[in-house]
C-alpha cells in the first residue's frame, strides 16, 4: 500500500490541499484495505462452500442412484412374491380340487362295494378298505395295480 507522504501539515508545493485532506485520504485507503481483506475472506469462504456443495451434490447423486437401484430391486421382489403367492394359491386350489375328486371317488367306491359286496370277496369274510396312499412307481412309470389293493 502506498501512502501519501506526510509533510507536517504544510501544503506541498503546487498543491492547494490542506494537510487534513491527506489524513482523510489515508483513512479512506485504510478503510479500502479493510474492505479488500474482507472481500478476500469472503472469496475464500465462497470457494470452500462451493467445494463442499460439489461434494454434497455428488453424495446426493450417489444416494439417489442407490435408492433407485434399491427401489427397482424391491419392485422385483414384490413381483416375485406376488407370482409365488399366485402359484401357491393355484397349487392349493388344485390340491383341494384333487382331494374333493378323491373323496367323491372314495364315496362312490364305498357305495358300489356296499351294493355288491360278494363281487369283491366280502362273502368270504374279507372286508375291503379302499386305500388312497401313494403307491410306488413301476419301472415303466405307472403305479402298480397290485400295490393299490385291486
Amino acid at each position: 500500500m502506498q501512502s501519501l507522504p506526510s509533510h507536517g501539515g504544510a501544503p506541498t508545493p503546487g498543491s492547494a490541499r490542506p494537510t487534513g485532506s491527506l489524513a482523510g485520504i489515508e483513512r479512506l485507503r485504510e478503510e479500502r484495505e479493510d474492505v479488500n481483506r474482507s472481500l478476500l475472506r469472503s472469496e475464500e469462504e465462497r470457494g470452500k462452500l462451493q467445494h463442499e456443495l460439489r461434494r454434497i451434490q455428488e453424495r446426493l447423486t450417489e444416494i439417489n442412484e442407490g435408492s433407485a437401484k434399491e427401489a427397482a430391486y424391491r419392485d422385483e421382489l414384490d413381483t416375485m412374491i406376488r407370482e409365488s403367492e399366485d402359484a401357491f394359491m393355484k397349487i392349493l386350489e388344485s390340491s383341494q380340487t384333487l382331494l374333493s375328486v378323491v373323496r367323491r371317488e372314495q364315496q362312490s367306491m364305498k357305495t358300489r362295494l356296499g351294493d355288491a359286496p360278494e363281487a369283491y370277496g366280502s362273502a368270504s369274510g374279507v372286508s375291503f378298505q379302499p386305500s388312497f396312499s401313494p403307491s410306488p412307481a413301476r419301472p415303466g412309470g405307472a403305479a402298480s395295480a397290485s400295490s393299490s389293493g385291486w
